[in-house]
């Protein structure tokens, strides 16, 4: 039996990137800072989500709002300058928004703490537009 997923909880180090594919399939990527227990030392994880999850991503979230990312592991091989690179990055099945969303925050009321989520499918891996 084989298994592929991760959790991580941390927050977003820049505002998200959202783009389009030609067939108008919504992408977005961010990072996810995820202080180490114990330490001062972070680690950063690069976050893709797709469809609704990336549109809601993108609306509700900015730099340094919390998250708890459900996904998958996914190592990716290109070129870059001519020498051959990989990198590892999480597929987002389910993104938690754990603070209000920015457009709510001016009328926030602690108590009433809401929690977001959303979920989505990956399209099949023709229509990545990177």
């Amino acid at each position: 039996m084989n298994v592929n997923k991760v959790f991580i909880a941390g927050n977003i180090t820049k505002d998200i990137e959202l783009k389009y594919t030609s067939s108008g399939k919504a992408v977005a990527n961010f990072t996810v800072a995820v202080n180490d227990y114990g330490s001062e030392n972070a680690s950063f994880f690069r976050v893709t989500v797709w469809e609704k999850i990336a549109e809601n991503c993108s609306k509700y979230l900015s730099k340094g709002s919390p998250v708890f990312v459900e996904g998958r592991l996914v190592t990716k091989s290109y070129e870059h300058e001519g020498q051959k690179r990989t990198s590892t990055e999480i597929v987002a099945q389910n993104v938690q928004f754990v603070s209000p969303p920015k457009s709510e925050q001016q009328s926030y009321n602690p108590p009433e703490q809401k929690t977001y989520t959303t979920q989505t499918e990956e399209p099949d891996g023709e229509d990545i537009p990177f």
